[in-house]
């Protein structure tokens, strides 16, 4: 399937995501071990953003022998992202269409995020080091802790096939005339999205 390749950046480096990996259940037990004390369970998520808009998204599609189709392509300035956090054990999913990438955003998402765990969960959320994420900007809810991905390494976050997913089956050759017509197109795709699905995909 298209969607399960994992993407891999030029510039990652094996060596430091072999030792992140290495050091990744010693990270997770330090944090277990502070929130059993207040009984609570941890869930592990993984957190990324995607960006789709007037910027037309494409991708294969099946044809007749000799017939070669045709679509129309924008290049537009509106878009919006998407924010989503999945949990790959158990499907658990949760994901809000926001306007730009930026640290006041993120904060609305993680604030969100927040209120739909249950009372006996904390979250650690594995992200990227984008400057949304790794700053002093940022207030962590008292029920979510983070963990720092490598640099350039897309391949270790699995949400990324997840919006492979999104965009080949929900976001492709669409027209999107104004940002009413971008959120509800980005509403409709994550309303498509299930535990089954994630967990078949991550």
């Amino acid at each position: 399937m298209e969607y399960a390749v994992r993407p891999k950046h030029h510039q990652s480096d094996k060596k430091i995501q072999d030792k992140w990996l290495q050091e990744l259940p010693k990270k997770i037990g330090i944090i277990s071990q502070q929130v059993i004390l207040k009984n609570k369970k941890i869930a592990v998520y993984f957190e990324d953003e995607t960006r789709y808009g007037q910027i037309s998204l494409t991708r294969k599609i099946w044809e007749t022998t000799g017939v070669r189709s045709t679509f129309q392509f924008s290049h537009g300035f509106l878009n919006k992202w998407i924010y989503g956090a999945v949990n790959s054990l158990n499907g658990e999913h949760f994901e809000l269409i926001l306007p730009r990438l930026d640290s006041e955003n993120m904060q609305i998402f993680l604030d969100e995020f927040s209120k739909t765990l249950p009372s006996e969960i904390h979250a650690i959320i594995i992200l990227d080091g984008s400057r949304a994420h790794k700053n002093n900007i940022l207030k962590i809810p008292e029920n979510i802790s983070t963990i720092i991905l490598p640099p350039y390494s897309p391949e270790l976050n699995p949400i990324e096939r997840l919006w492979q997913w999104i965009k080949r089956n929900h976001l492709s050759f669409k027209i999107f005339k104004n940002a009413e017509d971008i959120i509800d197109a980005g509403v409709h795709a994550v309303k498509k999205i299930t535990k089954e699905i994630v967990r078949s995909i991550l």
